[in-house]
C-alpha cells in the first residue's frame, strides 16, 4: 500500500512538472528571459529554440501528462480500490456494493490529488514567474524530450497530416502586430494602468509610421526667411518680428530656393560686428525630403540634420513646409513651447474681463485668425499681430495708438524703438473698418 502510494505521489509530481513546463515555456516572454533568476545565454537560447517549436513542445509535455495519468490510474488507483474495498467488506451494508464504491472513492480522490497538485498549482505558479520556471526546467525537459523523441515525432507526423487534411497553418505567426498593440494599449486604459495621456501618446507614436511629413509640418505660410539681399534694417526688422529661434535664408527672396538656416544670435553677432553678412559662414545647408515620407522614416534625418529642420517638396520640387524635431514632439505629446519661444494659441490670447485680448506682438497672424474667428484672408501678407500693426500704420506707433481692421481695435500698449512688444486686441462695433487712431 505505501509503495503504491509513493508511486503515486512521483507520477503527480511528474505530472506537474509537464503541466509546469508546457505552461512556462508558451507563456515567458522572450525579452524578459535574460533578466530571470539563474539565467545565463546559454539558457536562455534553449528556452527560445524549444519556444520556436511549439508543436515539439506540445507533443512531448502532452504526451508526459498522459502517460503518467495512465500509470497512475492502471496502477495507484486500482491498488487503493482493492485495499479500500477489502475494509469497506466489513461493513455489512456496504458489502454489496464494496468493490464500486471503493473505485468510486479512489478515482475520486485520485483525481482531486491530479488536479490540485499536478494541474492547477503548478500552472498557477508557471503563471506567476512563467520566465523564472522556463529557466528552472530546460535542462530537464530538454532530457525528457530526447528519451521520448521517437514517440513525439511519430505524434508530429500524424499531426501535420491532419492539419493539412483541416487546412490549419503548421506554424502560425508569433509576430505581434499593430493591431494587438492597439488592443493592448486600450485595454490597459481601461483598466487603469495607462493614463488617459499616456494612451495617447502611445497612439501617437504607433501613427508616426504611418503619417506623411505634410500632415505635421509647419506650412510654408508661416515660415520666417530673411532674403540674402535684404538691408541690415530689414533684418533687424525681420528678426524683431519673428519669434523663431532659426531663420532660412532665401536667395531672389524665393523660398523654393533656400540657402540654409542660420540661427538668429549669429545674424545679429554678424549685425553687431558691422559690415557685409557672409551668409556661408553661419548657414547650414538644406537637406530636402518629399512631402510623402513617413514622419518615423524622417527621424534620423532629424537627428543628424545640422540645420535642426527638413524642408519640404512636393512633385513639382516646390518647398511647402518644414518639419523639425519639434513638430515631432507635438505630435506626440501636444503643444510644446518651443526654446526662445512662448506657447502660440489660446495661451497667447489672454481674456480679459471687458471681452478684449492681450496679446504679444509676436503672436503668428495665423493664430490670430483661428482663434478670433477673423477672415482666412484676413491677413495673407502678414507674419506676426506686430507686422500688422507696423504695415498699417506705416511707422513704428508709441503706445497708446489705436487701429481698427476686421471689426477688432488694436491698441497698442508696449512699444520700443525697435519693435511692438505688447498690444490689446478690442472688440469693435464696425466690422471691417480700417482707420487710424492716435
Amino acid at each position: 500500500m505505501w509503495l503504491y502510494g509513493g508511486i503515486f505521489v512521483l507520477l503527480v509530481a511528474l505530472t506537474a512538472f509537464f503541466n509546469l513546463t508546457e505552461m512556462a515555456l508558451i507563456v515567458s516572454r522572450p525579452e524578459r528571459l535574460k533578466s530571470a533568476p539563474g539565467a545565463s545565454d546559454q539558457l536562455t537560447n534553449q528556452v527560445l529554440a524549444l519556444k520556436a517549436n511549439t508543436g515539439a513542445l506540445l507533443a512531448a509535455t502532452q504526451t508526459g501528462i498522459t502517460v503518467m495519468s495512465i500509470l497512475a490510474g492502471t496502477f495507484c488507483v486500482t491498488e487503493l480500490a482493492n485495499e479500500l474495498s477489502r475494509a469497506l467488506g466489513w461493513l455489512p451494508l456496504l458489502n454489496p456494493y464494496a468493490t464500486g464504491v471503493a473505485t468510486f472513492l479512489s478515482i475520486m480522490v485520485a483525481t482531486f490529488l491530479t488536479l490540485i497538485f499536478g494541474e492547477l498549482l503548478p500552472k498557477r505558479v508557471a503563471l506567476a514567474a512563467p520566465e523564472r520556471c522556463a529557466i528552472f526546467v530546460i535542462v530537464p525537459m530538454r532530457w525528457a524530450m530526447l528519451a521520448v523523441s521517437p514517440f513525439v515525432a511519430l505524434l508530429l507526423l500524424f499531426n501535420n497530416l491532419l492539419l493539412r487534411l483541416l487546412n490549419v497553418p503548421e506554424s502560425p505567426s508569433n509576430q505581434t502586430t499593430a493591431e494587438e498593440i492597439h488592443y493592448v494599449i486600450a485595454g490597459g486604459l481601461e483598466s487603469g494602468t495607462i493614463k488617459a495621456i499616456e494612451h495617447a501618446m502611445l497612439e501617437s507614436i504607433l501613427e508616426l509610421g504611418v503619417r506623411s511629413a505634410r500632415t505635421v509640418m509647419t506650412s510654408r505660410r508661416r515660415l520666417e526667411f530673411v532674403d540674402e539681399a535684404m538691408s541690415a534694417e530689414e533684418i533687424e526688422k525681420r528678426i524683431a518680428e519673428t519669434p523663431c529661434s532659426r531663420l532660412i535664408i532665401t536667395r531672389d527672396k524665393d523660398l523654393d530656393r533656400p540657402i540654409g538656416v542660420v540661427a538668429k544670435k549669429d545674424i545679429l553677432t554678424k549685425l553687431l560686428q558691422g559690415g557685409t553678412i557672409d551668409y556661408s559662414s553661419i548657414t547650414q545647408a538644406p537637406v530636402f525630403v518629399s512631402e510623402t515620407s513617413t514622419v518615423l522614416g524622417l527621424l534620423n534625418k532629424l537627428k543628424h540634420a545640422r540645420a535642426g529642420m527638413l524642408f519640404v517638396v512636393d512633385e513639382f520640387g516646390s518647398v511647402v513646409g518644414i518639419i523639425t524635431l519639434h513638430d515631432v514632439l507635438e505630435v506626440v505629446a501636444g503643444d510644446v513651447p518651443e526654446p526662445e519661444r512662448n506657447a502660440f494659441g489660446e495661451k497667447m490670447l489672454k481674456k480679459q474681463d471687458d471681452g478684449s485680448y492681450i496679446v504679444p506682438g509676436s503672436l503668428p497672424a495665423d493664430d490670430l485668425t483661428e482663434y478670433l474667428g477673423l477672415k482666412d484672408d484676413s491677413l495673407p501678407d502678414y507674419k506676426t499681430v506686430a507686422g500688422l500693426v507696423l504695415s498699417k500704420l506705416k511707422h513704428l506707433p508709441q503706445p497708446g495708438e489705436k487701429l481698427n481692421f476686421d471689426g477688432w481695435t488694436i491698441e497698442v500698449l508696449d512699444a520700443d524703438a525697435r519693435s511692438i512688444k505688447t498690444l490689446r486686441l478690442i472688440p469693435s462695433a464696425k466690422d471691417g473698418a480700417e482707420t487710424k487712431e492716435s
